[in-house]
């Protein structure tokens, strides 16, 4: 399993998307991603957030599913560090 500074297991990834699922909907917003990264110690500007966001939304759709929020996370870890 991926490790991130964001979610430690898979299952904690899990838990975080499903709560960020404010909506119910298997997608979550630019917004909701903003607020779950901007609780961390040293969050990246929002800018970088919303250029990571847009590069992983494959589809376009302008919100993120669980695969691209983990991918998401996964990069945002990376400039994090």
């Amino acid at each position: 399993a991926t490790t991130t500074a964001f979610c430690s297991s898979m299952t904690d990834f899990k838990a975080a998307f499903e709560l960020l699922d404010n909506r119910g909907c298997g997608r979550i917003t630019m917004e909701a991603v903003c607020a779950f990264v901007e609780n961390i110690d040293k969050p990246p500007p929002r800018r970088t957030i919303q250029a990571l966001y847009n590069e992983f939304d494959v589809d376009s759709s302008g919100d993120i599913d669980e695969t691209e929020f983990h991918d998401l996370c996964a990069a945002l870890e990376k400039v994090t560090k």
